[in-house]
């Protein structure tokens, strides 16, 4: 336990006299006036309608489409900091675009507690407890380069508790971002080969449901003059080695009209046995 230093403080505060006890190797707590607060609330309700006007500006064709036709729903893992040092709590944030990323709405859960090393004792003491948090901003895009944009972005944000890091529940939310996005980009060999392999995998898989003969029935699109699947293609490759154990002496039958009431399919089927 530590010791406390009580004296009576002379300067009166409005018209009466407080008595501050304060424990020794601690700075006294500092009193935040009315008028700083009122001023506080005066900025956060201006940064809210200055976000509302920027909302006003989005492209009239914006609005006829769907309310959300270009969202993005976004999930990601973090942690929290207090100016420049961690503070040892996990972020579960989830996050919504749209307009093409100008505006995001952002909910989040910070899972555990926060903590400080506390300069007089050297030991951690809990800052802050896990709280729900939601955050509206609005961003702007610095540049494109790549694979890479960079972003500011600027709005409120509010959480359900307030703590020893923040001691109101209202702030604003700012943002700088250099998101990274790359694809896959592989010549047209490489998806035929990827294509083949996953054709393989489901034709062994149908081949070794059957105990001694199997039929492997399947439909065609017409698209011109080719047939989508080949059904000489699906032959060559129930024919190839890798099946061999699978499928042995495949023969592909005449095609024939399935008539399913409101549609006609051509289809094809392949007899086959079981070595």
């Amino acid at each position: 336990m530590g010791v406390k230093s009580c004296d009576r403080a002379h300067k009166p505060v409005g018209s009466k006299r407080e008595r501050l006890c304060v424990p020794l190797g601690h700075e006294a707590p500092r009193r935040v006036s009315g008028k700083c607060r009122a001023a506080t609330a005066v900025f956060i309700k201006f940064g809210f309608l200055m976000l509302l006007v920027c909302a006003d500006y989005v492209p009239a064709s914006a609005h006829a489409q769907s309310i959300c036709g270009g969202c993005e729903v976004q999930i990601g893992l973090g942690g929290t900091y207090h100016y420049w040092g961690t503070t040892g709590g996990t972020v579960l944030p989830v996050s919504v675009t749209w307009s093409e990323s100008r505006y995001e709405l952002g909910f989040f859960r910070v899972t555990t507690q926060q903590t400080l090393r506390d300069r007089a004792s050297h030991n951690e003491r809990v800052t802050a407890d896990p709280y729900w948090g939601i955050s509206l901003s609005r961003r702007w895009q610095l540049f494109e380069s790549g694979p890479v944009k960079g972003f500011v972005g600027f709005g409120l944000a509010g959480k359900t508790k307030s703590d020893e890091l923040s001691t109101t529940r209202w702030d604003f939310a700012s943002q700088l971002g250099l998101p990274f996005r790359r694809s896959w980009i592989a010549p047209a060999a490489t998806w035929a080969n990827l294509t083949a392999a996953i054709s393989a995998v489901h034709l062994a898989t149908l081949a070794g449901c059957a105990t001694r003969r199997g039929i492997l029935a399947f439909d065609v699109q017409t698209q011109g003059s080719a047939l989508t699947p080949d059904p000489e293609s699906v032959l060559a490759q129930l024919r190839s080695p890798g099946l061999a154990a699978l499928v042995a002496e495949p023969t592909l039958t005449q095609p024939w009209q399935w008539n399913l009431g409101d549609v006609e399919q051509l289809v094809y089927a392949i007899e086959f046995a079981h070595p």
